[in-house]
């Protein structure tokens, strides 16, 4: 749990250089225990982020595919993950823009664990692209209640009052996310 915990703390950095010592941790995890799903989930999680800081296609897909094969392990150790879950229903999201599949991961995902942070961080990011803005709100809003000290939950907030013209709220929120993390 401790190199989990580890791997998650780097993973919470959302810095490309910090990605690689992340993914050692939640592979220390595995060798210690290869049974661990929450680990193969970090490993999921981290390289679904990694996608982001690539242009190169032939990596994003490489990065996009070590997720998917991460969190599938991590549901085979143990299907009721949400970790593992929200990966996939993100990768539907985000890389594949195949909505109608992310929807119902997201929605599986709130039935096993609606105390998620990163779950209704991402949800809210999915409501807010096909146009459902209030729900968006909630969600975002219930992902600062469990996880007041992520700096990325508030940047999504701030994003998400953006687009609706709050930009009073936004700017406060993007200065209390700057606060948390200058890098």
């Amino acid at each position: 749990f401790e190199l989990y915990q580890l791997g998650r703390f780097y993973w919470g950095k959302r810095i490309q250089k910090e990605y690689s010592t992340a993914i050692y941790y939640f592979e220390q995890a595995i060798v210690e225990d290869s049974t661990y799903a929450l680990a193969f989930a970090g490993l999921a999680d981290t390289y679904f982020l990694m996608t982001w800081g690539f242009k190169d296609p032939d990596e994003i897909i490489e990065y996009r595919n070590r997720a998917e094969e991460n969190a599938l392990k991590a549901l085979k150790l143990d299907d009721q993950l949400v970790e593992a879950h929200t990966v996939l229903a993100t990768l539907n999201f985000f890389i594949d823009w195949d909505w109608p599949n992310a929807e119902k991961r997201f929605l599986l995902a709130l039935e096993l664990n609606p105390n998620y942070s990163t779950l209704h961080h991402r949800y809210s990011e999915h409501l807010s692209y096909t146009g459902r803005h209030e729900d968006a709100r909630k969600h975002i809003d219930k992902a600062k209640e469990l996880d007041p000290l992520s700096f990325i939950v508030r940047s999504v907030s701030s994003k998400l009052y953006l687009n609706r013209g709050a930009f009073k709220e936004a700017l406060s929120e993007i200065k209390k996310a700057e606060e948390m993390n200058k890098e």
